[in-house]
């Protein structure tokens, strides 16, 4: 980056002012205005362009690029704007946007797409400069008599039920789930992988875009299809949950055993990336982590199943209270089969705080403006002789006291 202080900023802009009025002098006994190409190109009015229908009956092949449609646009002026995309349609249904490409040249774009490619091309239109007056044509098309690359798809699926077994989209409970390719290689008992898939990530509330359960035309599971895949091997890890209250997901990659019911799914089977070599051939192969796409079946579909369930929740109430000399504090929550102290209770009660307030005659009182901290049985203990909030993530601050008291709600 170059930097330019303020008083170099000050003599550029006198330098442009004396160089506009230098043009401005020169011009001055011209005639009309002098207007960059640019700025015509971008007021031309666009006409729309199409190849014409002739073209799509019997392309001609290129067996250096067999597998692609390749059209281009010429005679394009290289001081105008080429357009930057073409719409094209194929008989199947197909459509596709196609962007320009390689080679860049002054005069002639590019355009090439290696979709549809056993189909026929049906349409292909464009919109360029109004003064255009060169050939929109379909340069190539596919060479029948060489083969396709087969190719397959992996669709990864997730439904959530609630703790009564009802398919919800997980609204009520924040949940972020992320299931991770893997590469495999040199292992003993499976091939490597031929790619590694990208990291699937779902989020609560699940956006419901599939029917796999009951086949009743109701969408209950949101998938993300992985398609034009090579054949072969493709690994997927054990699913990472962020989130409370999410029960251990089930899996079936339907290798065996097709997905009819939610009782169709499995705990994670891990056996192949564990240290024991000898326990790979016991694995649930529905749920192993490992997926193939073959020519018999070129499209496989992971599901994954998450469960969640209501928390038990308790409401924790604190109350401050503050007095004018330590002594008149109480000497309470020693070793519950000690010997209580005069007038410590049984058991702390929703209105303890006040009635030893009342009892204090004035020397206690309940206090505004204080926070208080709660974690688990995993919270940071902080040592020796620190006090105030602990900066550990691992307890919560809930607060400050109103009327001397704040309450908080946790999950048990």
């Amino acid at each position: 980056m170059i930097k330019i202080n303020r008083k170099s900023k000050e003599g550029i802009k006198k330098k442009i002012a004396s160089l506009s009025l230098i043009a401005l002098l020169f011009n001055a006994t011209m005639i009309g205005v002098l207007v960059p190409s640019n700025i015509l190109n971008a007021c031309a009015d666009p006409k729309p362009i199409s190849v014409e229908p002739s073209e799509f009956e019997n392309p001609e092949c290129d067996e250096e690029s067999p597998n692609e449609w390749h059209f281009l646009i010429n005679q394009i002026d290289e001081n105008k704007i080429k357009p930057a995309s073409i719409n094209v349609a194929w008989l199947n249904g197909g459509t596709e946007t196609i962007k320009i490409g390689l080679p860049i040249t002054n005069t002639v774009a590019h355009y090439r797409t290696s979709k549809n490619l056993d189909s026929t091309v049906t349409s292909a239109t464009a919109s360029i400069y109004g003064d255009w007056s060169g050939q929109f044509n379909l340069s190539h098309g596919p060479c029948d008599d060489i083969p396709l690359e087969e190719t397959g798809s992996i669709t990864i699926c997730k439904i959530i039920i609630d703790e009564s077994g009802d398919i919800v989209d997980g609204n009520k409970n924040d949940g972020k789930f992320t299931i991770s390719g893997i590469e495999v290689e040199n292992h003993h008992s499976v091939p490597n992988s031929t790619s590694v898939l990208d990291d699937t990530v779902f989020e609560t509330a699940l956006s419901y875009n599939t029917d796999l359960i009951g086949g009743n035309q109701t969408n209950d599971a949101e998938c993300v299809l992985y398609d034009n895949l090579k054949l072969g091997s493709y690994y997927y890890s054990e699913e990472e949950v962020l989130g409370n209250n999410w029960k251990t997901p089930l899996y079936n990659d339907q290798f065996t055993e097709q997905i009819t019911t939610l009782n169709d799914l499995y705990p994670y089977s891990g056996e192949l990336f564990n240290s024991d070599d000898s326990d790979d051939g016991a694995r649930d192969m529905n749920a192993d982590g490992h997926i193939v796409i073959s020519s018999s079946r070129p499209h496989r579909t992971l599901v994954v199943l998450n469960e969640y369930e209501t928390p038990n929740e308790v409401t924790i109430v604190a109350s401050k209270i503050v007095c004018d000399n330590e002594t008149d504090l109480p000497n309470w929550g020693g070793d519950p089969s000690s010997t209580k102290v005069i007038g410590e209770p049984n058991m702390i009660e929703s209105d303890t705080a006040q009635n030893y307030v009342d009892a204090s005659i004035g020397k206690c009182r309940l206090v505004d403006g204080w926070n208080f901290q709660v974690g688990d049985t995993t919270a940071h203990k902080e040592e020796g002789s620190f006090y105030g909030p602990s900066l550990s993530d691992t307890w919560t601050t809930f607060g400050p006291t109103v009327n001397g008291e704040v309450e908080t709600t946790v999950d048990m």
